[in-house]
């Protein structure tokens, strides 16, 4: 199951193990063991599910999009406000002049994009259906 920035594996049984592989890397995730997953950077993410006897693999998903702590978030200079509004959105960037900014929708598809984004510019939502939507 692919929730904006976790993956869940969904199973039945008891005693279940799981362990969770970057597939770009062809390679299990030190440390990552439980059924749910906090994507930590854009790729493909498999899931071993074993129950002691059997296991297996899942197939490769593409995540499109990451978990970011909220206070990494502060110190990559970023600012969206008001958020969150149905009207104009400012984005403030630090350290940046020139930029691309994509938005997702809920499902994780790219919504819309903007190229040589310049710091402080603003966006109208007044066209965007209401949701929730990443930058």
């Amino acid at each position: 199951m692919v929730n904006y920035d976790k993956l869940e594996a969904v199973s039945s049984g008891t005693n279940l193990t799981y362990r969770w592989v970057d597939c770009n890397l062809d390679a299990y995730i030190a440390g990552v063991t439980g059924a749910t997953f906090d994507v930590p950077k854009i790729g493909k993410y498999a899931v071993e599910v074993s129950n002691g006897v059997c296991k297996t693999m899942s197939s490769c998903v593409s995540m499109n999009h990451a978990a970011v702590n909220e206070n990494e978030a502060l110190n990559l200079g970023v600012k969206v406000y008001p958020n969150p509004t149905s009207g104009m959105v400012t984005i403030k960037l630090s350290g940046a002049d020139q930029v691309s900014i994509h938005l997702y929708d809920g499902t994780g598809k790219l919504f819309k994009s903007y190229t040589d984004f310049n710091s402080g510019e603003s966006i109208s939502l007044e066209e965007f259906s209401t949701g929730i939507y990443t930058l």
